[in-house]
């Protein structure tokens, strides 16, 4: 929890209150959601403050709905989304597949249960169809050289960008790899250079 409440005062230090906090169900497949108190209420207060809540898989084991065909997907799901209703009262919004990575068949199944919005690394796929192309600015890989290798190309482009639809991914590991210092400062270049903060509901509801 202490990385996220970093997170969280950096953020809004920034004055950044629209921000996707993504949910794992059931971390490990140990962890359900709803038996972490703690965590349950960070984010109910977060969702007062501005924030939205999605789904995050089921257990957030790697390449987990890469791998899955829809049948297997869409049972997945479907306890995904039974952990978090029981925690929060209300079924999620928006799927992100751990990794951003899904299968065919995964996609199928997030759209026949009916979600908002779910993610792939190329953008952002919409219930009406659409997909909203964005740049993904992730430093969480799985390697410190190469994270702080991208976060430098990332903060190029905070620098130099010209408009369009970016995703700032970041994590609880970042505050413990020394990242969220350089994400902090990427995202106020990004503020300061006309970057207006958006939810994944807000892209959802342009046309």
């Amino acid at each position: 929890m202490g990385e996220l409440e970093t997170i969280s005062a950096g953020l809004d230090a920034l004055g950044v209150r629209r921000r996707n906090i993504l949910v794992v169900p059931n971390h490990g497949g140990i962890n359900p959601i709803e038996e972490a108190p703690e965590f349950v209420a960070f984010a109910r207060e977060a969702v007062r403050n501005g924030a939205e809540l999605c789904l995050h898989g089921l257990h957030h084991r790697a390449f987990e709905f890469r791998r899955l065909g829809y049948e297997e997907a869409a049972a997945a799901l479907t306890a995904g989304i039974r952990h978090f209703t029981r925690a929060f009262g209300a079924a999620p919004a928006g799927f992100v597949a751990p990794h951003w990575l899904q299968s065919s068949g995964s996609l199928r199944a997030v759209r026949d249960a009916g979600f908002l919005y779910t993610e792939t690394l190329s953008g952002i796929f919409t219930a009406d169809g659409r997909h909203v192309r964005a740049k993904l600015l992730n430093n969480d890989w799985g390697s410190v050289l190469i994270d702080r290798m991208i976060m430098a190309a990332h903060r190029m482009i905070a620098r130099t960008g010209r408009g369009g639809l970016l995703r700032a991914a970041i994590h609880p590991m970042d505050v413990i790899n020394g990242l969220w210092d350089a994400e902090l400062r990427m995202l106020s270049t990004l503020l300061d250079g006309g970057w207006t903060p958006v939810s994944y509901q807000h892209v959802c509801s342009r046309g």
